[in-house]
């Protein structure tokens, strides 16, 4: 809406998480003569396809990435990442596994695994280790198998980096007759209208996302002026919402 007003035409396009589609996308967005972008990148520490338009002169801001010397617009997702693992340490948990894709595919998994940790950790808590999916993964059996049908005992409850990883969690639980949340409780990542719409509500870190669309392209027609380009980075408020897929901890048998 932002850039519609300033009768700015948008080309849309994704990546599927796959970094390596990320230079011959720019090329052919440069190609098109493009005045600016607003792009999600894999990593923005280590992004050739960033350098590219730096080298082209190409202004563009970075949405829910982090990324020191470049303008960015994001929610802080290790300190999110924490509240959502709190969050289930309050409700009693103490057996919490996370399942997030592939980290090398996202930085924001990067920093949510950190911030799982962190959690973790302050409660005096063991991480389990981490379960790395793809992103667009139709079966999520491979590693609850791992978790419930092995010798240890099985997680209480799951921490997604993603809704879309929550979602499908909580139909691979139930087709193994777990229920969410009175045997397993699952938190996702991102705030997805969708998840609401499902009963149990999903339990999420929600992100302000008209805001981050809005402030980025705000940023990126300021850009437009011609003086330097913007490198500061801007952390909005992110929200935790409590949903109904996050219960009290099964009682262990004795």
């Amino acid at each position: 809406a932002v850039l519609d007003q300033y009768d700015k035409r948008v080309l849309l396009t994704t990546t599927q998480y796959d970094s390596s589609k990320e230079m011959p996308f720019i090329e052919i967005l440069l190609h098109q003569k493009v005045d600016g972008l607003l792009l999600t990148v894999a990593n923005a520490r280590n992004c050739p396809a960033l350098a590219r338009l730096a080298e082209e002169k190409v202004p563009y801001v970075l949405m829910y990435n982090h990324a020191p010397g470049h303008a960015t617009v994001s929610v802080d997702d290790r300190a999110a990442a924490r509240d959502a693992v709190r969050h289930l340490i309050r409700a009693g948990h103490r057996r919490i596994a996370m399942l997030a894709g592939y980290l090398t595919a996202s930085d924001r998994s990067a920093l949510r695994h950190l911030g799982y940790r962190d959690a973790m950790a302050h409660a005096g808590l063991a991480p389990l280790p981490l379960a790395e999916v793809d992103f667009g993964a139709h079966s999520l059996d491979t590693h609850l198998h791992q978790w419930f049908d092995g010798p240890a005992n099985p997680p209480s409850a799951i921490f997604c980096s993603t809704d879309m990883l929550a979602l499908g969690v909580i139909k691979s639980l139930r087709q193994r007759a777990l229920r969410t949340p009175d045997d397993v409780s699952v938190i996702g990542f991102d705030g997805l209208e969708y998840g609401q719409l499902i009963e149990p509500t999903l339990a999420t870190i929600s992100q302000p996302n008209e805001a981050i669309g809005r402030e980025a392209a705000n940023r990126l027609l300021a850009d437009f002026g011609g003086g330097p380009a913007a490198t500061q980075s801007l952390v909005l408020p992110h929200r935790l919402l409590a949903g109904g897929t996050v219960g009290p901890a099964p009682q262990e048998p004795q």
